[in-house]
């Protein structure tokens, strides 16, 4: 499964339980507050990754073979800048709608994202860039 579907899948989740099962987790104007900012925070954390992994030669769709391992920008706090971002997308999306489930739903996206593609593409990293991906595994975590 792809992880934009799983995101996708997700935010339509915490969406329709928030409006079948309504269970409030703070006022509006706070939960919309909070759910735009953790939006534009991801949001902005894509796209920082997604520059500098296109300004590095490569590429966000990792169907498309890396020329190398990028360690630079936000690769340097995190492995996988682009699936924090789709999961604060997630937590965003659940906070604005105000619901109970953010932090469910949040987490069972996190999960499968964790073993459909970043195991995948844990696996595909070790195998092309050996040693130097071994050291970067060990400077850098997995998501923060």
């Amino acid at each position: 499964m792809r992880s934009p579907v799983i995101v996708a899948a997700a935010v339509v989740g915490e969406v329709v339980l928030a409006i079948v099962l309504p269970a409030l987790i703070m006022p509006w104007v706070a939960a919309i507050a909070a759910g735009v900012l953790l939006i534009a925070a991801g949001a902005a954390l894509a796209g920082w990754a997604i520059r500098t992994l296109i300004k590095s030669g490569g590429s966000p769709d990792p169907r498309i073979a890396d020329p190398g391992l990028v360690e630079s920008g936000p690769f340097k706090f995190s492995r996988n800048p682009i699936y924090v971002a789709y999961v604060a997308l997630v937590a965003g999306a659940g906070l604005a709608a105000n619901a109970l489930w953010t932090s469910l739903i949040a987490s069972v996206a996190a999960a499968l994202i964790r073993f459909t593609a970043i195991r995948r593409e844990e696996v595909y990293l070790r195998l092309r860039f050996g040693g130097p991906y071994k050291a970067y595994r060990a400077r850098v975590r997995r998501w923060l």
